[in-house]
Order: structure tokens, then sequence, then C-alpha cells
């Protein structure tokens, strides 16, 4: 056999597809360059597991328990994941029937072949269909969705926190919605606080400590030197020109709360060094305690961080260190831990503390009904705490993406390594799992980003194009099983982000795990343009307008997309006025569906066209277009609407412009109005109203 042919059956073996077509139909063969680049990638990733028996078996809940195991397997031991049961037998019969039926949970199933061979799989029970709340089981449910940074209040140091939130969740409890969403709260990196993308951190199991109220903290009222600093007249110009600001400025925040931070602690520090520990202390300790291995590694994560950040800020990240750091179970950083314990838990408390915090809010928002809906991002920078803390599972010469679609027709290059699918099997999804509980925690709902990677995931040779790429299979059954397993005992309704290129029968395979589908007024055309009317939409559905990487809807309204674009050299002139011709188009579209299902008048539309010719008038005159577009999906049989808060004020700039960087400022615009004004905001008033829960029908 040639070398050629070799590489196309371990391509095949390996689970990447030979094969693909991006989102307008175009066939695309993956090279043998491609697969063999990407099999290079996975060196060492792809040994042979013993051949006892699969490395992650499913079952389901209330059903039976059947294996199969390969040929020289003899005996086996089954224990439950709390240790109390187990389960012997000898390998009989293809497969074997271990119990009638087992808890839900991940448990170990020991192998035992000829001679000494081993080998150990995990055994994941799970439920058909992950959690589904009875508010969406009995009617619909709308909420509110904010980029908490973006929130502005006469309090805060110059960007969103977890007191906002709090604040932000009682006002949405005020109209009557369900739940209040938010963007991923992910670690990111503070040494390079300019890099604010919450869908490119450090850790997606921690939060982003900057988050805090500093003011709320009990250590903070306890610390006379605190007080002291931040009554000082410097410190309190700092705060003052942080809050005004027009953008987030990250570095201005992240320096300022961690000046004070840094003083709180060192009082905290002295009461866990004496001999009168608190009942403070203790439970700080007992928390840091049962953070375990990955909390530690983490926490040294960010302190060697500071330690090897270069005097530019150009140079961070454990791919830049000496490679003696590089290896967080090895001596150079035993060593260091020892010498650092101080900063280490340093790291430790602000995680505490962003922990506390945010877990009051998650508590309050159960009160909504639903509760908070948490964002998870499909990856973390190959740079990251992540990375270097799961080293084993990342593949770092692999970066995801996507092929050509409608956002970019040359395809997509996140710069995120992917998990490998065959660690995954072989840690029984551990990482995964740990993954999805780290942020379901306080939660009512999580979104998944990029849902499709339960099935599948876009994988390019790091620095080769889209064109280069090639889709990996992942165990979807596995996959979706960890889902429904952790969705129902966080008791955590699941989105699933299926937009873009969708496999055929995904979304099918998705309803019937009880993932909700992400579906957008936006996107949601015929074949000619139109919009599809609301009852088109599917029943179990998060439904909105728009999204995070898509303009406002004022904003769509009005081209400012169009004229970004154009200004900042991503479009020329010709394609931009093209742009504008077939966008007059589309917003007649929308007038006309809104008019005809969701109630706008006549006389308010010919308001917006007036508003419209004059891009710099108010864009109160569009806010009846607005409501309507929101009546419009709640026409909907989708189950759960969701009101991005920056459509209903009003706000013209998108916040992020995706396939830039520098061009733009993403993920910093603040909001124009701050949390206390948007409370006796008129338009946010009529939501309540227009979006009033309905009950299931009979």
């Amino acid at each position: 056999m040639i070398a050629g042919e070799i590489v196309e059956i371990a391509a095949l073996l390996a689970g990447i597809e030979p094969a693909f077509q991006d989102a307008y139909g175009g066939e695309y063969v993956v090279s043998l360059e491609t697969k063999r680049a990407l099999l290079d990638a996975r060196a060492g990733h792809l040994a042979v597991h013993d051949r006892l028996v699969a490395p992650t078996v499913v079952a389901y809940e209330n059903e039976p328990i059947e294996v199969w195991f390969y040929e020289g397997a003899q005996t086996y031991t089954l224990t439950t994941e709390d240790g109390s049961l187990t389960y012997d037998g000898r390998v009989e019969s293809a497969p074997v029937r271990i119990a009638d039926a087992l808890p839900l949970g991940y448990h170990t199933l020991a192998v035992r072949g000829a001679g000494d061979t081993t080998a150990l799989s995990t055994v994941i029970v799970a439920p058909r269909r992950a959690y589904e709340p009875q508010s969406l089981r009995d009617g619909r449910a709308f909420g509110l969705a904010v980029q908490l940074y973006t929130l502005r209040s006469e309090r805060n140091w110059g960007m969103g926190d977890f007191t906002d939130l709090r604040d932000f969740i009682a006002h949405a409890k005020s109209i009557g919605a369900s739940t209040l969403g938010i963007n991923p709260l992910h670690a990111l990196d503070t040494t390079d606080p300019e890099a604010g993308s919450p869908y490119s951190p450090t850790s997606r199991f921690f939060l982003h400590w900057p988050y805090i109220d500093v003011e709320a903290l009990p250590e903070y009222l306890a610390s006379a030197a605190a007080h002291e600093l931040v009554a000082s007249a410097g410190l309190q110009t700092r705060i003052e020109l942080l809050r005004a600001a027009v953008s987030v400025d990250y570095r201005g925040v992240t320096a300022l709360k961690r000046d004070v931070l840094e003083i709180v602690y060192r009082d905290f520090r002295a009461q866990i060094d004496g001999p009168d520990g608190s009942e403070r202390t203790a439970t700080f300790l007992a928390w840091a305690n049962g953070g375990g291995e990955l909390l530690e590694r983490f926490a040294r994560y960010e302190a060697l961080t500071e330690r090897f950040v270069s005097d530019d800020g150009r140079t961070r990240g454990w791919l830049t260190w000496p490679p003696e750091y590089r290896d967080p179970s090895g001596e150079a950083v035993a060593s260091f831990a020892a010498e650092a314990r101080e900063r280490i838990d340093f790291f430790k408390y602000v995680q505490f503390a962003a922990e506390e915090q945010f877990a009051l809010a998650g508590h309050e928002a159960r009160g909504l009904g639903i509760g908070l809906y948490r964002d998870l991002a499909v990856g973390v920078d190959p740079n990251s705490a992540d990375v270097w803390s799961l080293r084993d599972s990342y593949l770092l010469d692999v970066s995801v993406g996507a092929p050509p679609d409608p956002m970019n027709a040359l395809g997509q290059d996140w710069g995120l390594p992917p998990l490998d699918p065959l660690a995954l099997r072989r840690s029984g999804y551990r990482p995964f799992a740990d993954l999805l509980r780290s942020n379901m925690a306080h939660a009512g709902a999580l979104r998944i980003d990029h849902v499709m990677a339960l099935a599948r995931l876009f994988w390019m040779p790091r620095g080769r194009p889209p064109a280069e790429g090639a889709y990996q299979r992942y165990e979807i059954d596995e996959m979706t099983a960890v889902v429904a397993l952790e969705s129902v005992r966080a008791q955590c309704l699941v989105i699933g982000e299926d937009l873009g290129t969708v496999p055929a029968g995904f979304r099918e395979r998705m309803l019937a795990a009880g993932i909700f589908s992400y579906r957008l007024l936006l996107f949601e055309r015929e074949w000619d343009g139109t919009f599809r009317s609301p009852e088109e939409f599917p029943a179990l559905a998060l439904a909105s307008v728009g999204t995070h990487d898509l303009p406002t809807l004022p904003g769509y309204l009005l081209g400012r997309d169009i004229d970004l674009r154009e200004r900042i050299g991503l479009i020329g002139p010709t394609a931009a006025d093209a742009e504008r011709a077939a966008r007059i188009v589309d917003r007649e579209q929308l007038f006309t569906a809104l008019e005809t299902h969701a109630g706008l008048a006549a006389s308010e539309t010919i308001a917006a066209r007036d508003a419209l010719e004059n891009a710099e008038s108010e864009t109160h005159a569009l806010a009846p277009v607005v409501l309507a577009a929101y009546r419009y999906i709640a026409q909907s049989p989708a189950k759960f609407i969701l009101v991005q808060i920056d459509d209903i004020i009003g706000e013209r700039d998108q916040i992020n412009l995706p396939g830039t960087f520098i061009q733009y400022a993403n993920w910093r615009r603040k909001l124009s109005m701050s949390v206390e004004e948007i409370a006796i905001d008129e338009r946010f008033k009529q939501l309540g109203t227009a979006l009033a829960p309905r009950s299931a029908p009979g």
C-alpha cells in the first residue's frame, strides 16, 4: 500500500471528512496535504486504545445497560459514580447486559482480558432529553439580553459589574421578563486588557474578575487602607473619567480594581495567617481547597503570566515562557508555586470574590422564573490558561473556524485550538462535563456557541486558509449525552447556536435531545428574500431579531454597518452602494412583514421612512418598528423570545464587527443610557405589555 492510501485510510478512521460544502453549496475536496497535516497535528493522540472495550459507552436513563466488548475481554466490574453499587460478570455474549438500569452519572467499567491486560471505560448514563423548565413546557417566556461590560451606572468604576447585573435583573423582573441573557463571563487575559473579546478567553472555567464590585466586598468594607485609597482625590478622578468614557477602558478599569483589590487582599491575608481566623477566612479556604487542581493551575498560570510579561506588554502567555515553565506539572512550576504562594492565593481570592458576587446575582435571577442565561464560547486562545492546564486535551497545531458563508466569503479562522475528540473519549468526557458544569452554575439557561461542534468542527492546519481545512467528526451521541446529563443535573435549559453551515439532520438531532435552536429574524428569509411568516419558526427555539455579531436593528435600518465597513476599508464604494440599494429593498420587505403580522401601523412606517432619510435624526422614530419586530417573533411558536436591549434603547453601532480586530473597537461600546435611565424609559416599559408570556393552548 502506498503512503497516500495509508493517509486516506488513517484520515477516515480519525474522523476527518473527505469533502465539505460551503454555505453556497460549493464542493471542496479535502487534499491529501491537509489530511496529512491534520494527522501530524494529532501525533501522540492517535495511539490505539486497548481493544477490550470502547473508552466511553453511552446508555440512557431507565433503559438496560448493554455493552459491546472486544475480542479478548473476559470479565468486568462496573462501579457506579458514587461507589455505592458494583456489578461483576463474565463476557459470554454480545452485547453483555450489565444491569436493567443504572442511575444517571459517569460510572467506571474495569475490564480484564487474557494475562494481565486491563482496560477502563466510562459508562455515561444520561437522560434522553435536556432539561426544559416548566414555564416553557406550559407556554412561552421572554428575556432581555445585555453585554454586562456595556452597562453604565451612577456607581460603577467604568464598566458594568455584578452589582449592575443585580440591578438589571430587578428591572427585567419589573416588566415580566423570565431571564436575563449575558455575554460569556470567561476569564480574559488581564495582562492584555485591550483584548476584550469574551469569545477568546484565557479560561472558560473561571470568571473575569474585573466584573467584581469592589465596594460591595466584605473585605473592602473592613479595610481602612482600601477605604482611604478609594476616597483619595486621585482615585476618585480616575473613577470619574472611566465612568464618563464612551467606551470601556479595559486597561484603566483593570489597573484601578487591581490596585484596590491588592490592598483588600493584603488585609484579608493577615487574617488568614493570624492566630484568630474568622468564619470568612474559613469559608475562603474551604472554597479554595474545593477548587482542586484546576483552580490551583489557573492561579499559578495567572501569577506566571505576571512574572513573564514583557515590559512593553507584547510578550505574554505560556507559549512565550522559558520551556521549563510550559509544563504545569513540572519541577520549575512547583518551585515557583512554593515561592509565589501569596500571589497565587491572591488570584484564588479574586475568583472567590467574583464567584460569590455572581452567585448572588444568579440566585436573584431565579426569581425571574428561568434565571440567568449564560453563554459558553466555542474555544479558548492557544496561549491560554486552559490550554496550559489541559495540554493533553488540546491540539495546538490546528485552528478552528468555518468554511465560506454569507458572513465571510473567504471562510473564517477563529485562531482557537480544538479539543481533541479522541482525548475526550479516553477521559470519559470529564473536561467537557466540567466545562458545562462550570458554565451552568448559577444559571437557568446556557447558550452553547457554535453547537455544531457536538457533531463536527471545521479544522485548519494552523496558518493555512479555510479553503485548506476539513471537518473533523466528534461523537455526537456521546457529546449530546453529556450535555443532557449536565443540563438535567443543573436544571439548566440548553440553547444551541446553530447559525452558519449546519449539517443535514443536525437540527433534528438537537430537537430530539431537547436542545433549543437559535433563530434570528434577520436570517429567517424565503428564497426571494422576503421574511418568513412567524408561524414558520420552530417551537423548540430561542428567537431574537439579531445578535452581538450583527448590527443593532436601528443600525441595520440606518445602514450603519455598511457605512462602517466602507469607512474602514472592508468593502469599496461600489460594493457599498450596491449593499445600500439592497438594504432599502430589505427594509421595505421588513416593513411589509411587520405591518402584516405585527400590527405596525402605516403611519409608523411613514414616520420611520422619514427618520431614515435623515441619518442624524433621533432613533425614537424607529422605536415602533423595533417593538413590532419583537412582536413579530412573539407571534411565532418559538417558546423563548430574547430581546436585545441595544435595539430597544436605539443603539446605532454594533458591539462587534466580525473579521476585525484593530480596525473597529469591538467589545467596548457602552450603552448610551445608564441602568437607572433604562428602567424608566417608556420603550423599555412597553416590552412587558408587548411580550407578555402566553400559556400553552388547551
